[in-house]
């Protein structure tokens, strides 16, 4: 099982870790690097967006999993397509980190034009297929936002979903949607 509770920040994990010990915790956004050192990486999985946090998680000399953000024209706190020769070059190096999902996010996908979105996973795909070409086999891959799990084209390439708004009863689709 896959399920995550899904934090921002160390001191969001600590809470929820003050109240189970079962659930996994997925880090998304930016840790203070010397904050990593106190992570209890059997719990805790985090979202990697640059070589400097890669390399600060490779010196603590533990098994992380890891979750790689790629940017499909967001651009913000991603991995960019011209750095992920690099990246993947560094990533070779380090046994004991394992990349375990790479996402996205789609900005648009709850306008009912899919163009933008689809685009957007037509980048993402080449991300992908890059690392595929390169030996790197991420067990999931997602491009989400909420509304983009209802469209037709969704599951063709995608194991995994991120549900975030529909947790608060909230219908981002369009009548018009397809």
């Amino acid at each position: 099982n896959p399920g995550y509770v899904v934090v921002d920040s160390y001191y969001e994990a600590l809470k929820i870790l003050k109240h189970t010990k079962k659930t996994k915790i997925l880090l998304i956004w930016y840790s203070i690097l010397q904050n990593y050192e106190f992570f209890d990486f059997k719990k805790i999985d985090v979202v990697v967006y640059d070589l400097e946090k890669l390399k600060k998680l490779w010196s603590l000399n533990k098994n992380i999993n890891i979750h790689l953000k790629i940017d499909s024209w967001m651009s913000r706190q991603w991995i960019f397509f011209q750095d992920l020769e690099e990246f993947l070059y560094v990533l070779g190096n380090y046994k004991k980190i394992n990349l375990l999902w790479v996402c996205t996010h789609l900005s648009d996908s709850d306008n009912f034009d899919n163009n933008f979105s689809l685009d957007q996973l037509n980048y993402f795909k080449k991300f992908v297929n890059f690392m595929h070409e390169n030996n790197y086999f991420p067990k999931y891959i997602h491009a989400s936002n909420t509304s983009w799990t209802l469209k037709k084209n969704f599951w063709e390439y995608f194991n995994t979903l991120r549900l975030w708004i529909w947790f608060y009863w909230i219908n981002t689709l369009d009548t018009k949607d397809e």
